[in-house]
């Protein structure tokens, strides 16, 4: 199609279709640098997607009236670097094994770490390439195109979830370059472009059907991540993997996998082997065996505030290391995640636990029941500000308090890090939401204890009474 005619039907959905894979690709690279790499990552898919359509756009300018003449072969161009620029980033991530904490101090790991991350920006360029081409190409159109750009771009935010949900991640990765093979070869068919063309694209997308078919190896993970350490010991292994769109889900096997946080170091019996289920890379929940002994949580930092209020419901927020003791205890178990929940109702429970799944703010904020304990235990995993969330604020520690009964205690387990810096930001959070959720002195209602590598902080409406305190310093004992 020559300069100044008009775009048919065929080029308005090629573009909605591009940018619907581009951000869907963009999506899936935000799950893609968490998982394999650090969350911290996660926000650089951002700046490659924008890094790439600036490129396009510094392309298209030295081009000048060359992008129009090229027309559809420049368009075409930009999807064909688009689709194997996904392949790409996949081909060389499975390669190129990344230890991001290296990169500070080792410039061979930060080249690495760098050529796996950029090559991300490829499949950008190419994309943008295109979807530029057809405003240089039709400017009087311009309206129009854009219109078709949004409306594919909210679409592509809805095949990601799609994906994310359904399939692993994996697969969800290389079914885009499937579908941009695909496109092409009808785009190419709808233009009545040579059979070379078309057979091209055709052929992409059967190769890569056919190295789907065959299985895809899963995305290599950093030394660093929880997945990585289970994984390490011999015969461990996956017992089961869902998809999942908060997160996927694993249950590893290992003898060599014994978790108890918050144990005394007087504890002298033993911590039975567990398998553990996975959320992501990095979130752990112990799921013990059936016969095994659980004696030990009676010796952990959770069983203090069971001890202190031996009856009453309790409320267990959030899925995390920590366990709630298993005696018979009613416990309304709140879990956002909807897969760990349904391992979790066949793995972990009893008769008593009754499992709800809400976010664990909302779940504060609108139910009428008030317990005897609200355990934060997803505070647990609260590692950096980049993992915090609107239940460990003020206000979301003001809501537990709302939730507990005359004499309940609201219990938050934390991970202890040297230097120090999230038990402080925790207690001056605390603080605050005790001087505003009632006038007796916060100190008088809050108190701390910690094990070697753990610590617990309770908090309650009314000053804790003396009675409270010598049990709190006999359990320490």
């Amino acid at each position: 199609m020559k300069a100044g005619d008009k775009p048919d039907p065929f080029v308005y959905g090629a573009v909605s279709l591009i940018s619907a894979i581009a951000l869907a690709y963009e999506i899936l690279l935000l799950r893609v640098f968490s998982f394999s790499q650090w969350h911290h990552f996660a926000s650089l898919a951002v700046a490659l997607a924008l890094l790439g359509f600036g490129a396009a756009g510094t392309a298209l300018t030295l081009l000048n009236e060359r992008a129009i003449r090229w027309g559809d072969r420049l368009f075409m161009g930009g999807l064909l670097i688009g689709a194997l620029g996904m392949v790409a980033a996949f081909w060389i991530g499975q390669l190129v094994a990344v230890r991001p904490l290296f990169a500070v101090w080792d410039f061979r790991e930060l080249g690495k770490l760098l050529l796996v991350d950029f090559a991300s920006f490829v499949p950008f360029f190419g994309f943008a390439l295109s979807i530029g081409q057809v405003f240089v190409r039709w400017p009087e159109y311009t309206s129009r195109l854009y219109a078709a750009n949004l409306l594919g771009s909210g679409a592509g935010s809805l095949v990601a979830v799609l994906l994310l949900s359904t399939l692993y991640l994996e697969t969800a990765l290389m079914c885009l370059p499937l579908a941009t093979f695909a496109m092409g070869c009808a785009y190419n068919w709808a233009r009545r472009s040579s059979a070379t063309i078309i057979g091209s694209y055709a052929s992409g997308a059967v190769l890569l059907g056919i190295w789907m078919l065959d299985g895809i190896q899963p995305l290599p993970l950093s030394d660093f991540k929880e997945l990585a350490y289970l994984l390490d010991p011999p015969n461990a292994k996956v017992l089961e993997r869902r998809p999942g769109l908060r997160s996927e889900v694993r249950v590893v096997q290992s003898d060599y996998a014994r978790s108890a946080p918050g144990l005394g170091i007087q504890w002298m019996g033993t911590i039975p082997a567990h398998d553990v289920l996975v959320l992501g890379a990095d979130r752990t929940l112990p799921l013990p065996r059936k016969g095994t002994s659980q004696s030990y949580r009676q010796a952990t930092l959770a069983y203090l505030p069971f001890s202190l209020r031996p009856s009453g419901q309790a409320a267990w927020l959030g899925a995390s290391s920590w366990l709630p003791p298993d005696n018979g205890r009613p416990i309304s178990w709140i879990v956002e995640n909807p897969q760990a929940l349904k391992l979790m109702q066949s793995r972990v429970a009893t008769k008593s636990w009754k499992y709800v799944k809400n976010v664990c703010r909302l779940f504060l904020d609108t139910t009428d029941q008030r317990f005897s304990i609200v355990f934060f235990s997803r505070a647990a995993d609260a590692r950096d500000a980049a993992s915090e969330d609107y239940l460990l604020t003020v206000e979301g520690l003001k809501a537990g308090l709302s939730c507990l009964e005359e004499k309940g205690i609201a219990a938050i387990p934390l991970t202890l890090s040297y230097p120090p810096r999230y038990a402080p930001k925790l207690l001056a959070t605390a603080a605050q939401a005790l001087s505003e959720s009632s006038s007796a002195a916060p100190w008088q209602r809050a108190v701390m204890l910690r094990s070697l590598h753990s610590g617990l902080l309770l908090l309650s409406n009314q000053p804790f009474p003396p009675e409270d305190i010598g049990n709190i310093r006999a359990f320490a004992e």
